[in-house]
């Protein structure tokens, strides 16, 4: 299923486009928001925007899907869809095992840059010391072994720590950045959304944090739980400013930086 919807900024939308994996995700990551998200979402379509942000894999990790439809579904997307505008295709991982994609992410770059677009990718961050809580995914030295190896090639690249746990240390949280900033200069920082009475919230959140109802433009702009994590993300903010590196809270305003 794609879905689509408009990110509307100071200049002109930029529209994104949902897609449903195929397979379910293979990794037990505690406060997975697949287990229980909203399967559909409003559409929009606008003539004005000028780029479409492509999400291919927004609910599962790539290593459970077939590698080779999702490039040629991405071949079809700029012969078809596009109307001339820029394709930007967005994804992220916690796959160790994800380098082995390199030399089909780095056809798809070459098609997308046709376009003025580019592929960026993420490596997911959310903690050192709770690898108990993501079951089957790359450990921090893996996923930051892996963040080299995509600096060395054309990829527009980010470090996504999010959800920021509020039951992880800030200083954990700076050692992270301070490891991964080697590789580089962009991050994307985003709160812990949870599911009332589910295990993980019964057991890391419930009378321990404060939470709150925020709306999930990608979730059928439902509300939901959110767990905010203010200081934690003011303090990384402000330390990822101070060894001049950029820091953004969506994923639209860090690919606006590239465009």
């Amino acid at each position: 299923m794609i879905r689509k919807d408009l990110a509307i900024n100071d200049h002109v939308p930029i529209e994104r486009e949902f897609m449903d994996a195929v397979n379910d995700c293979p990794f037990k990551c505690e406060y997975c928001f697949a287990k229980w998200r909203a399967e559909t979402r409003k559409t929009n379509t606008s003539d004005s925007s000028c780029a479409v942000v492509l999400y291919p894999l927004c609910d599962s990790e790539l290593c459970n899907q077939d590698i080779d439809k999702l490039e040629n579904t991405i071949q079809e997307y700029i012969k078809n869809a596009l109307n001339g505008k820029k394709l930007i295709v967005s994804l992220s991982t916690k796959d160790k095992n994800f380098a082995a994609y390199i030399p089909t992410f780095d056809r798809i770059q070459k098609a997308v840059s046709l376009t003025g677009g580019f592929v960026k990718l993420g490596i997911s961050f959310t903690n050192i010391n709770y690898g108990d809580l993501e079951k089957g995914t790359a450990t921090f030295e893996e996923r930051l072994g892996l963040l080299k190896i995509l600096s060395e090639y054309e990829f527009r690249l980010s470090a996504v720590i999010k959800p920021v746990l509020p039951f992880v240390a800030v200083d954990e949280y700076i050692e992270i950045v301070r490891q991964s900033s080697v590789y580089t200069d962009k991050y994307l920082l985003g709160g812990l959304y949870v599911e009332e009475d589910s295990e993980f919230y019964n057991a890391y959140i419930k009378d321990k944090f404060k939470v709150t109802h925020k709306q999930v433009a990608w979730l059928n702009n439902e509300e939901h739980l959110y767990v905010g994590s203010d200081y934690t993300q003011k303090k990384l903010e402000h330390f990822i400013k101070s060894i001049g590196k950029s820091v953004y809270s969506s994923d639209i305003e860090m690919i606006e930086s590239w465009l």
